[in-house]
């Protein structure tokens, strides 16, 4: 990349604005006429139609977007929820698609002058605001916008048109304890008292949260992508939105100027960030408030562990089957086996073959009507009649552990072997060693089904990875 001072160091602006006082007003009364709530913030939360909450001026900023934004199949939206990252991927798209007449090496680029949130505006907090309709008409092409607005509300056109949508998100606890952090600083400056942790996560499970609940905020946009793949997508970014890398940008590392550019440590040293200011409907946010370190994990210093139970349990209870949806699942006498998608059925070794467990037990192992002791019985007779007990029960001998034998049970450990307490670095090699053992016996595991097995083992607190993995349009490597 060129270190040349790029011609251009401010992005494309906006036509002038007209207004239309009337539309503006007629949704303000249609809004106002809804339920609302308090929150963690100081302003209070309107509950849309469509279930989902917001304040006042983006959400009637929502709906005058919905009535009067064009959008252009070259399009492109960055979807996603307060605190999940925006700041970051805007900057990452901005400097992707922009690389040519920007070089990230460059003394004149605009985030030097011009934070992430100027170069890509919001619909519903920057451009549809105080009454106007800007004229986009003259923006060059590939236009970027971004929104918070839950799929089911997106603005008609942008669904019609068929642009590309970004969508991005991050663990619930995580988002929570970011958009907790956040909002205080605005109560502190209000001259309000922080609310507590717990008040904030009581706000979160109940969805009274900014454009959530969030669960429905992230299976809106999983659903979008599993009808759609080629509008909406959480990852391969340039590929994607059609900038991809050449080879010989490669070579000169354009990528990894892009990545030091949007780093955290970058970014916060700027002036743009340091002493620059974005105007949104709740009023004038100095940029350095955009950024917080916020470690992966950073929750466990917050909430307490019945808290953190406690969103997960409504994580696992609300994406139960949506991350399977795009992975064929088999049912074998001895737990899941994965396809790779493109059959539909698992391949087994020779010697194993799918049994449905519904055909001989018609019920299910539930501790609280006492009904283990039929249903071990009834498993038990299963896996005689199949032959496979010294898999699967301890005081099972096998009469004579040939090397099928062998081949046999580390595939039915592979089949069955889940994360349960483990670490993940030590859950995905324990993994890696029983793909290891099976190809010493000429049963080899390719790759991509040993990243299912990974994916579909991953306990409750990876619900949200267990979601996005298979989202990405090149199935991600188990190494």
């Amino acid at each position: 990349m060129s270190s040349s001072p790029s011609m251009r160091i401010s992005p494309p602006q906006e036509g002038e604005a007209k207004t239309n006082e009337e539309l503006y007003q007629q949704f303000t009364n249609l809004v106002s006429s809804w339920p609302c709530s308090p929150a963690l913030s100081n302003y209070q939360l309107y509950r849309h139609d469509n279930g989902w909450h917001s304040s006042l001026a983006p959400m009637v900023g929502t709906m005058v977007a919905d009535a009067c934004f064009a959008a252009r199949p070259s399009d492109i939206i960055v979807a996603t929820l307060p605190k999940s990252g925006t700041t970051w991927i805007k900057a990452l798209l901005y400097s992707t698609v922009h690389r040519r007449e920007h070089p990230a090496d460059s003394c004149g680029h605009p985030f030097n002058i011009h934070g992430s949130h100027e170069c890509i505006k919001f619909l519903e907090y920057q451009l549809y605001t105080q009454n106007r309709i800007p004229d986009l008409d003259e923006l060059p092409d590939p236009r970027l916008f971004a929104t918070h607005v839950p799929f089911v509300s997106l603005p008609r056109s942008v669904v019609a048109s068929g642009c590309k949508i970004v969508y991005v998100c991050r663990d619930p606890k995580d988002t929570l304890i970011s958009h907790w952090n956040f909002a205080n600083k605005f109560r502190v400056r209000d001259g309000l008292e922080p609310l507590s942790v717990e008040t904030a996560a009581d706000y979160f499970c109940d969805g009274v949260s900014p454009f959530g609940p969030y669960w429905d905020h992230v299976l809106g946009y999983w659903r979008a992508h599993s009808a759609n793949p080629e509008q909406v997508i959480g990852m391969r970014l340039a590929k994607f939105v059609g900038c991809p890398f050449s080879v010989e940008e490669e070579e000169v590392c354009a990528v990894d100027a892009i990545v030091k550019l949007c780093s955290f440590e970058h970014m916060t040293g700027l002036e743009a960030t340091k002493g620059g200011k974005t105007e949104l409907t709740f009023g004038v946010v100095e940029n350095s408030s955009f950024f917080r370190r916020g470690q992966v994990g950073d929750w466990e210093n917050h909430l307490s562990p019945e808290t953190a139970r406690k969103i997960d349990a409504i994580s696992e209870a609300k994406f139960r089957g949506s991350a399977t949806a795009s992975l064929n699942l088999t049912v074998s006498p001895l737990g899941a086996a994965l396809s790779d998608g493109t059959s539909s059925s698992t391949v087994l070794p020779p010697s194993i073959h799918a049994v449905n467990i519904g055909v001989h037990i018609d019920f299910k192992l539930d501790p609280i009507s006492g009904n283990y002791s039929k249903w071990r019985c009834i498993m038990s007779f299963v896996f005689r009649k199949s032959g496979v007990e010294s898999h699967v029960l301890v005081h099972f001998e096998p009469l004579q552990q040939t090397s099928q034998w062998c081949q046999d049970d580390f595939q039915i450990l592979l089949m069955i072997y889940v994360q349960g307490d483990l670490r993940i670095g030590e859950y995905c090699r324990r993994l890696k060693a029983l793909a290891d053992e099976l190809d010493k016996l000429d049963e080899h595991v390719s790759d991509k089904t040993l990243t299912l097995q990974l994916i579909c083992g991953l306990s409750s607190w990876f619900q949200v990875m267990v979601l996005l993995l298979p989202m990405q349009v090149s199935f991600p490597n188990f190494v």
